[in-house]
């Protein structure tokens, strides 16, 4: 049930390979379910050129392809919601049914999001010069980058990968490391339509081993930004001391009286 995990970028999975790497671990057994590559500075790059070279044509696709592309993603969810909720409860902890309600209020947000992207309508402002007419007109803007936390990875991406896709914007998403085939199993539906092989790049690291990548200027992934797991909520063991030791790193010890 729980696959080999890859970092997505170009089109392509990528193993291990030299990459640096960690165990993803069952917390309600301790077994350890697979392996994660992390993503380093050059896959980090990679995913941005890849996002921004795929920026143009997904760009210029109509609003209304778009939105029934991610409507045909969001159906797909739907018939494979059991087996996601399934993936999510192993590596996660969640309870099946809160697991399978995840799935589908993700399928909901993502075809929310696909009739928001068919209406994204620009307006006519009044001018202040007599015979003139000022035209608004909205544009995707080029790369976003997402950040998805432990606690409800499967929604929280839904509401980072839809609305980017819907408004004609491309993406690198980097998911807490605990909780990454779900995310994995709901970003291949968009790969199963054909049309949307690059659009997403998906790169779990620790970002240059502890931080998470994000845009940094227009070029490249920063590694500087601070763990992004989730509030603290029911984290296991291993997160815990990450966080412990991240807080603690510069600090001096006092007694207070």
């Amino acid at each position: 049930m729980y696959t080999d995990l890859k970092l997505y970028i170009d089109g392509q999975w990528l193993g291990a390979d030299n990459r640096k790497s960690e165990d993803v671990i069952n917390p309600a057994t301790g077994k350890v379910l697979a392996r994660l590559p992390h993503a380093s500075k050059a896959d980090l790059d990679n995913a941005l050129a890849a996002a921004d070279k795929a920026f143009g044509a997904w760009s210029r696709t109509s609003a209304y392809d778009r939105s029934n592309i991610m409507r045909k993603a969001a159906m797909l969810m739907r018939e494979r919601a059991d087996h996601i909720a399934r993936v999510q409860t192993q590596e996660q902890g969640k309870p099946f049914p809160e697991s399978r309600i995840e799935v589908m209020t993700s399928a909901d947000i993502t075809d929310w999001y696909a009739e928001e992207g068919r209406r994204a309508y620009g307006r006519i402002v009044p001018g202040r010069v007599k015979g003139t007419r000022q035209i608004v007109v909205q544009e995707p803007v080029g790369v976003a980058a997402q950040i998805v936390p432990w606690n409800y990875p499967l929604s929280t991406a839904a509401r980072g990968i839809a609305p980017a896709l819907a408004a004609g914007c491309t993406l690198v998403v980097k998911p807490a490391e605990q909780i990454v085939d779900g995310i994995r199993e709901r970003h291949g539906f968009g790969r199963q339509m054909g049309r949307v092989d690059a659009k997403a790049a998906f790169v779990p690291t620790r970002g240059l081993d502890r931080g998470c990548g994000f845009l940094k200027g227009a070029k490249s992934l920063s590694d500087h930004a601070p763990h992004d797991e989730g509030d603290g909520h029911h984290q296991h063991d291993q997160w815990k001391r990450d966080m412990l030791q991240h807080l603690a790193h510069g600090l001096d010890q006092r007694v207070l009286r």
